[in-house]
């Protein structure tokens, strides 16, 4: 099961980061995202926006992670629930090695390469995820949760 979603993790880059706002509002965000072997994903952002602010003050977040498609045969996904966290010293340069190894693009280009340096890395860590493959049948779901949590 976990190997499915892996390899889904691995095939995408995108993710939406759902967070809370101080009045309750949820606020969503477009983010390239990299995967780790315990199934979290790491992010990179400023801290002055809106999703770090949010996250800083309130931990739990949901995400979404889906392939484009136009027939409903097609409709593949990862949604997600957990908890996220800025990340620093010797953790930010762990997951900074497994940010620039699946875009390596980033240190080619100078600009980009500077502005890692500027930017504050975060990790997602699941307590639910739920893979949705409509290629194996309509709503075909597989789960996959941490001991003692409950998701949708």
């Amino acid at each position: 099961m976990t190997l499915r979603i892996k390899q889904f993790l691995a095939e995408h880059t995108t993710l939406t980061l759902s967070t809370l706002a101080e009045d309750g509002r949820p606020q969503a965000a477009p983010l390239f995202y990299a995967e780790l072997d315990d199934l979290s994903l790491v992010f990179i952002s400023e801290q002055r926006v809106r999703h770090s602010q949010n996250v800083a003050r309130d931990e739990r977040v949901a995400a979404t992670i889906y392939a484009d498609g136009q027939q409903w045969q097609s409709i593949r996904g990862v949604q997600l629930e957990g908890t996220c966290a800025a990340l620093s010293g010797a953790a930010a340069e762990t997951v900074r090695r497994a940010y620039v190894t699946k875009y390596p693009f980033i240190l080619e280009n100078k600009l980009l390469a500077g502005m890692l340096e500027q930017v504050t890395f975060y990790k997602i860590t699941p307590t639910w995820l739920r893979l949705i493959d409509n290629s194996q049948g309509f709503g075909h779901k597989e789960e996959w949760r941490t001991e003692g949590t409950q998701g949708n």
